[in-house]
């Protein structure tokens, strides 16, 4: 009976004691709240005051015991800022020159996967962006580089030229050693394709030269072992003399032209005397002094325009538009005319002449160039004059603009 009596009192007190821990356990974590709340809050507003330098103000400070773990923290994270704001810094520099780079530049981690690319690399293996960390077998075929980026992986320095592209490279790979550990390999690719064209300009310069100064010397030495040999009538001497005048005056026009070019691939705007020049009065100029060539050709000559002044070398400019006029004439018809206009910044001549085939307009401005060379050799040009004014536009970084018709005649503007 009072074990029952006992069941039934716990049995009617059970939910009230339920109730009584739910309430307390309830209290404690309100209370816990609060407490924490108050406990963090000098805390919260010690770290929200690190970029003060108040921080550890002893009038608002009220956990004492915290300053040097305090300051601490404040010291290591302005010493994190710091490093982080010199790797961005040092980062922006990278990126900069790899973007500007001429050459091609390529890391690869230990694994052979692209990790570090530029432009001019990611153009000549046809990286895409997305694609950076893949496998280089993904982007190059080509096995002569693959067997050089294997070689380099077994820590060998080589340089050797390679196709891409149609293009020739000269590819040089390396590995990376960062303390005593293999972290991958470099890769720089450079264009010898601008160079490759610069020593066949200079072989084709070479043999132009040659054969163009031959020429004149063989007959020059034709006529001369004639005449010493008593070959040459008396009558006859007078035209052998012009002829051999007229070949010595022109090889001799024609080491001016190789002169004046050679001079011209030295100069630099920068380094040449700035002077305020007048294109009107140095355009009639040189259309006096090409008058006694005008009026054996019967050509007339018209010079027009304002008195346009531009900063360059008076000498240089001289040489241009003397070149200029001077094609117009020699390439002109019996009769014919030409137009000098000189505007704002620009000086145009224009003739009636034979005018150039469209094929043949990508090329005038090479040295030696010449659309009919038989029409050359009889009117006596060197094949150097348009070659000298593209050359003195480029050093005053003026615009060379061509517009021609053949048998109609040919307009060529400089614009500065």
């Amino acid at each position: 009976m009072r074990k029952t009596n006992l069941f039934s009192i716990f049995s009617s007190v059970y939910p009230y004691l339920i109730l009584l821990f739910i309430a307390i356990v309830l209290l404690s974590i309100i209370s816990a709240f609060f407490l924490t709340k108050l406990f963090l809050k000098p805390i919260h507003e010690m770290i929200s005051r690190l970029d003060s330098e108040h921080v550890v103000d002893d009038d608002t400070l009220i956990y004492h015991e915290l300053v040097p773990f305090i300051v601490e923290i404040n010291k290591q994270r302005k010493n994190t800022q710091h490093e982080l704001k010199r790797l961005a810094n040092e980062k922006e520099k990278l990126s900069v020159l790899m973007k500007n780079m001429p050459e091609g530049l390529l890391f690869l981690d230990e694994h052979k996967n692209v990790v570090m690319i530029n432009e001019e690399a990611r153009s000549l293996l046809h990286v895409q962006e997305e694609h950076e960390l893949r496998h280089i077998i993904y982007y190059s075929r080509n096995l002569h580089l693959n067997n050089l980026i294997d070689k380099a992986f077994l820590g060998k320095r080589i340089s050797e030229e390679i196709s891409l592209n149609g293009m020739l490279y000269q590819v040089l790979v390396s590995p990376v050693i960062v303390l005593n550990e293999f972290v991958g390999i470099i890769c720089l690719f450079m264009d010898l394709s601008a160079k490759n064209k610069v020593e066949q300009l200079r072989r084709e310069f070479t043999a132009n030269v040659s054969h163009e100064l031959k020429t004149p010397l063989t007959s020059i030495l034709g006529y001369a072992e004639m005449i010493e040999n008593n070959m040459v009538k008396t009558e006859d001497v007078p035209r052998i003399a012009s002829k051999i005048h007229n070949e010595s005056k022109r090889m001799l026009m024609l080491t001016e032209d190789i002169m004046k070019l050679a001079e011209l691939d030295e100069v630099r705007f920068e380094e040449v005397a700035k002077d305020s020049v007048d294109l009107l009065a140095v355009a009639q100029e040189c259309a006096s002094s090409l008058e006694p060539i005008t009026a054996s050709k019967k050509i007339v000559m018209e010079v027009k325009g304002i008195a346009t002044k531009i900063q360059g070398n008076r000498r240089l400019l001289f040489e241009m538009i003397y070149n200029l006029m001077d094609n117009a004439i020699r390439y002109n018809r019996e009769g014919g005319s030409v137009l000098v206009l000189v505007d704002e910044k620009s000086i145009s001549v224009r003739d009636t002449g034979i005018g150039i085939p469209e094929k043949s307009q990508e090329r005038i401005f090479e040295r030696f160039y010449r659309v009919d060379k038989s029409r050359s050799k009889e009117t006596g040009g060197t094949g150097l004059g348009l070659a000298i004014v593209k050359h003195v536009a480029e050093t005053h970084y003026a615009k060379v603009i061509l517009d021609s018709k053949e048998n109609k005649g040919t307009e060529i503007r400089i614009q500065f």
